[in-house]
């Protein structure tokens, strides 16, 4: 248990705090983050350096080393996952009917050796100031950015306290918990190859490597942890408990790949709440740091966020 903790403790980030105001009513369908992202990459590419952004061949440029597109964007072999979420806030939805003068909020969470590039990136944010996503029968929705705001600490205000316990764990006598999970946007599981898109097939085992290989990708990759690849913390003996709410949305989106070539891929996944039970108390560090950094594939794009529901019953060491 000992690389366990010792890699949770390794992992820091910050959130910028994204607050746009609806210029006039409309409507966005399908996944607005992955429509943030886009126009987030557009943003960066308009002050990068590359002198032939098209070719898109980062790694051989001579001007890679001060490209903040290349810091954020751009996929290394050994390195595990992007240095950044775009994660939703409570705040008004991005998707279906949009009010005139609502607010959107949501947060570009960064990670590791990524976090001093934030006054940089708000500084590039702040330079276009209307933002516009497509909706249905061709309209466009349009948003004007009203506020960005540094958040030094983006974990919940309940689970501040317990970051600071990692490692007080006793796996004596505890009685048996029960947590809840609430997706609140979908969750993408690759597991072994392939996208799982049954409930059925999804599980505790499942969930809890996927998030533990997501977070300790991105303790290896930009937070310094060079320490031994963690053992799972919790047995196989957790049950996993499906409400009806749980399934599996399934749109998908074109996308062209560097070779010219168009490929569909699924841009859902997960909706719904489920529930883990049984010893839990060695997992709840890793839960705390997913909820924030999310879990699954295209969390850049706002997929696996999710919220932890905290039934009164549930231990906490200390």
């Amino acid at each position: 248990m000992e690389a366990y903790f010792e890699c949770l403790k390794a992992i820091r980030f910050e959130g910028l705090k994204l607050k746009y105001r609806a210029i006039q009513e409309g409507y966005v369908a399908g996944n607005p983050f992955r429509k943030l992202r886009a126009t987030l990459k557009s943003m960066v590419q308009g002050v990068s350096p590359c002198l032939d952004q098209r070719q898109n061949n980062c790694k051989t440029c001579r001007h890679s080393s001060g490209c903040l597109y290349e810091k954020l964007f751009v996929e290394y072999g050994g390195r595990d996952y992007l240095p950044y979420v775009l994660s939703p806030t409570e705040r008004q939805s991005w998707t279906g009917k949009i009010q005139e003068g609502s607010l959107h909020e949501v947060m570009l969470i960064l990670v590791g050796d990524r976090i001093p590039l934030i006054p940089e990136i708000a500084a590039v944010i702040g330079l276009k100031k209307e933002i516009s996503f497509k909706g249905v029968n061709g309209t466009r929705t349009s948003f004007v950015l009203e506020a960005i705001s540094v958040c030094g600490h983006a974990i919940p205000d309940y689970a501040v306290g317990a970051t600071d316990q990692i490692g007080q764990f006793e796996e004596a006598n505890h009685p048996p918990e029960e947590l809840t999970l609430e997706f609140i946007t979908p969750l993408s599981l690759f597991y072994h190859n392939k996208t799982i898109t049954e409930p059925s097939e999804v599980s505790f085992e499942i969930f809890q490597e996927v998030l533990l290989k997501r977070i300790c990708g991105l303790a290896r990759s930009y937070c310094g942890y060079g320490g031994q690849a963690p053992s799972l913390p919790v047995g196989s003996e957790v049950e996993t408990i499906l409400y009806d709410d749980f399934r599996f949305t399934n749109p998908k989106a074109r996308k062209q790949m560097p070779n010219g070539r168009i490929q569909e891929q699924y841009i859902g996944g997960f909706k719904g709440r489920l529930t883990f039970r049984g010893y839990l108390s060695p997992l709840l560090p890793l839960l705390y740091l997913g909820e924030v950094l999310h879990v699954g594939s295209d969390t850049t794009q706002g997929l696996g966020k999710y919220k932890i529901l905290l039934p009164g019953r549930l231990c906490w060491p200390g």
